[in-house]
């Protein structure tokens, strides 16, 4: 790797893959390497396998896709002591 790169930021990688992936692997590596194509290449990349465990929890469950999904839920019987509601609690 040549100085100039490593001012442009680029670091060397070893990826193992099948065989017949080596090619487009490497044709990966070239658009994100190439400055007319990084940052196309990139988004696409984050949009289709990525982006989503970056952007946190809450983020991947806003993007589930949850059509017809009953998500109403109601508030549970528990006191803040564990206890049912209206329950006595007794000191033993």
């Amino acid at each position: 790797m040549s100085d100039g790169d490593r001012q442009m930021g680029l670091v060397r990688c070893e990826v193992t893959v099948r065989r017949g992936d080596v090619d487009l692997v490497r044709t990966v590596a070239a658009a994100l390497r190439d400055p007319e194509r990084e940052a196309a290449a990139r988004a696409t990349l984050r949009e289709r396998f990525g982006a989503a465990s970056a952007r946190g929890f809450k983020a991947l469950l806003a993007a589930c896709p949850l059509d017809g999904v009953d998500l109403v839920r109601t508030r549970d019987a528990c006191g803040t002591d564990g206890t049912a509601a209206g329950s006595k609690v007794t000191a033993p």
